[in-house]
């Protein structure tokens, strides 16, 4: 499938994407036309996880293509242009990237979380100008999650986020870009009782700009900037 395509989306109310566990995630292209959907039970002999493409223009047709079965896939996020799919698996703690283009996938520094970093990869963004991609990871509950960025052109790494010191080990369950596509919001949890929060962060510099105490908040928190307006929705 090619991003540059121009045919109408056609609306299904309800999609049958297959798997007992559930779906993890699920991400829409710009142009409306891809729709990706992350599955998580990739147990053997099913291997009924990873990452199904479907194309909106073709209705209820099945899936374009189904990869990464035997991986668990946590959230799954499309480049501003179409061109990328990224995805966050749980079995290989590892962040997945898919040229739409080039059909193949595409090379990432330090993609798997692994040493200090090791953790589910749960959470996936792009920056709205296309020039970052960032993942975040749950640290397995016993570490600290952290956040990891790379510069989408190359596939560099650029830096990790890491949290500070003196706080209990937490997760890492969202991440999301501001507007201005630097601005990087980290939502963080530990257990089910304790106080949520969002961290803010500068992309470009690694810097911690502030923490954002999270009320009515109980299993999440997820977050989300606006894609045209300075609000954070959590």
């Amino acid at each position: 499938p090619r991003p540059d395509s121009h045919t109408t989306p056609v609306l299904v109310p309800v999609r049958k994407v297959g798997g007992r566990v559930g779906v993890f995630g699920v991400a829409i292209s710009d142009d409306g036309r891809w729709l990706a959907v992350g599955l998580a039970e990739a147990h053997a002999p099913e291997r009924l996880g990873g990452v199904k493409l479907y194309d909106r223009t073709a209705g209820d047709a099945p899936e374009v293509w189904w990869k990464w079965r035997d991986d668990s896939c946590n959230a799954v996020a499309f480049s501003p242009d179409g061109k990328l799919l990224a995805g966050g698996f749980s079995g290989s703690a590892r962040l997945r990237v898919w040229s739409t283009v080039e059909q193949q996938e595409v090379p990432l520094a330090n993609a798997q979380f692994s040493g200090e970093a090791s953790g589910n990869v749960v959470s996936v963004a792009f920056s709205p100008d296309g020039k970052y991609l960032a993942a975040g990871s749950d640290g397995w509950g016993s570490r600290p999650g952290r956040v990891r960025v790379w510069r989408v052109r190359d596939g560099k790494h650029v830096r990790d986020l890491t949290q500070p010191k003196d706080r209990p080990p937490q997760q890492v369950r969202g991440v999301s870009f501001a507007p201005d596509g630097r601005t990087l919001a980290t939502a963080v949890k530990t257990a089910v009782s304790s106080q949520p929060f969002i961290d803010v962060w500068d992309a470009e510099t690694g810097s911690h700009v502030k923490t954002l105490l999270v009320t009515q908040a109980t299993l999440g928190p997820c977050v989300a900037f606006a894609r045209h307006e300075p609000l954070l929705a959590y």
